[in-house]
């Protein structure tokens, strides 16, 4: 921002903005040029039409603030999933997709240019949430806490959901002259938390086995134990056990609650009915586990998973470097419990997102839509995306169609 060429009156608003921020971050605000007339053009030879009734997928090739703001006329406020990786800071000086962006002497503010960029998309990506859907962005830990305080800015700090650690590396990098690091994490925000609910995720097998036990024959199956009282609760009062044994403890429940407990066979005394009762948890009964903030390699894939998978479907070895594993797109999708969600990914880049969508549709019988948007930098559209995309759904068979466009709009001035 050139001061000099401000008006007195800007000169005042700029400094009250500033000074009015208590916390969090301060850059320079730039608007971004959108054409005019921006319009989606059906790319006909590259449609993939394989079945009707079943989900249809949407690919525009384009630039994503312009797909995006064309969108916000006609998908406002519909998507239950956005998930993408945002430009990482690398040292190469393209302004729009990289974040060398402090190298231009311009900004007064580090960052400033990456920060702008981001925000503009995410406003808008906001707009097209529902109310009870969330956001999904990875992030290493060079631009994670200023992603943070800009998704704060945007979506409020109250909608923050969690800050999911990924394990994406295997092994030290023993070069390293300070630690060696082997995260990524991934910001979820809520479009409006009151509303957001979470699927759960299944049991895992082996703690079944290891924990749920029906040591009295119950009718209902298979049980595990949990503990009936808290010491902060404030009132305590006697139970008595079949055996007369009285325990006194500030329960969680009522008196009457544990009366009907007891009478339903859900508490447990112990073998010899002796033993400090805990309340019976049947599985049967069990809708799952909540999930966990850390997110390990060996379940979810290392991100030289995710190259691999790649290779796999285009023979363009090192074309793309750092592609995410399907494994770890399908785990944040899963997060939704709508199996028919709308999801969109505005960076689709190698489009591992569209992949995971049509493998977990094909899993568990979803029909689960997505619109993924990227540009044709370095081909990547041609060479990469949309070919991955068309070899996976003829190699594996899916049933499942994809309508591509491409934008129109007039010429970028600058």
């Amino acid at each position: 921002m050139d001061y000099h060429t401000l008006s007195k009156e800007e000169l005042i608003a700029h400094i009250n903005e500033l000074e009015n921020k208590p916390y969090g971050l301060v850059w320079e605000k730039r608007e971004e040029f959108i054409p005019q007339n921006i319009t989606l053009r059906h790319n006909h030879e590259h449609h993939i039409l394989k079945a009707q009734g079943q989900p249809t997928h949407t690919l525009i090739e384009g630039e994503n603030l312009y797909a995006l703001t064309l969108l916000k006329k006609h998908i406002y406020d519909s998507l239950d999933v956005i998930c993408f990786v945002p430009p990482y800071f690398t040292r190469n000086n393209d302004l729009r997709y990289t974040d060398n962006f402090s190298s231009n002497k311009k900004n007064q503010f580090k960052y400033s240019e990456w920060i702008n960029f981001m925000y503009h998309r995410l406003v808008i990506a906001k707009d097209l949430l529902k109310q009870d859907g969330f956001i999904a962005v990875h992030i290493d830990e060079k631009m994670h806490p200023y992603l943070q305080l800009l998704m704060n800015d945007i979506f409020g700090e109250s909608n923050f959901v969690s800050d999911i650690t990924w394990q994406n590396k295997y092994g030290r990098a023993n070069d390293k002259k300070t630690i060696s690091s082997l995260t990524e994490y991934i910001l979820i925000y809520a479009k409006n938390q009151k509303n957001i609910q979470f699927a759960r995720t299944a049991l895992n097998q082996e703690y079944v086995n290891k924990t749920y036990k029906n040591h009295d024959n119950d009718k209902r199956g298979a049980w595990r134990t949990s503990q009936l009282y808290k010491d902060k609760n404030q009132k305590s009062y006697k139970v008595t056990s079949p055996c007369g044994v009285e325990w006194e403890k500030p329960w969680n429940v009522t008196p009457e609650t544990f009366v009907k407990l007891a009478y339903d066979n859900r508490i447990w005394w112990g073998k010899d009915g002796t033993a400090q009762p805990r309340k019976k948890i049947f599985l049967a009964e069990s809708n799952g586990q909540v999930e966990i903030n850390l997110w390990t390699g060996k379940e979810y894939g290392y991100v030289g998973d995710g190259k691999t998978e790649l290779e796999k479907w285009i023979p363009l070895k090192g074309k793309f470097l750092y592609p995410k594993p399907v494994q770890l797109e399908k785990k944040i999708l899963s997060l939704h419990p709508n199996k028919n969600a709308k999801i969109m990914d505005f960076f689709a880049g190698s489009g591992t997102l569209g992949q995971a969508v049509m493998e977990l549709n094909e899993e568990d019988g979803g029909k689960r839509e997505c619109l993924l948007i990227t540009n044709n930098e370095n081909n990547i559209f041609d060479e990469i995306t949309y070919p991955r995309l068309r070899n996976v759904i003829e190699s594996r068979g899916f049933k499942e169609n994809w309508l591509c466009y491409h934008l129109e709009h007039e010429k970028d001035p600058l």
